[in-house]
């Protein structure tokens, strides 16, 4: 399994962020990113922010996959 992502807002009461953390623990490369301010409709809520984390985390994967 390679590196993953797990994505939460931080006023998330479905998935609140201590859950959230608990999946990113067992996933063995995997990080986690709040989204403050966000609810658990992130991408209708902060769209451009979740954007901007996807990219970033495709990028530095790639980066870390040629080395």
């Amino acid at each position: 399994m390679g590196p993953a992502m797990v994505i939460v807002g931080s006023h998330d009461h479905l998935t609140p962020l201590r859950l959230a953390n608990r999946v990113a623990e067992l996933l063995p490369q995997a990080q986690l990113q709040a989204v403050d301010g966000s609810g658990h409709q992130v991408m209708q809520e902060a769209p451009r922010r979740l954007a901007e984390l996807i990219d970033r985390f495709a990028v530095d994967t790639r980066r870390g996959a040629g080395s």
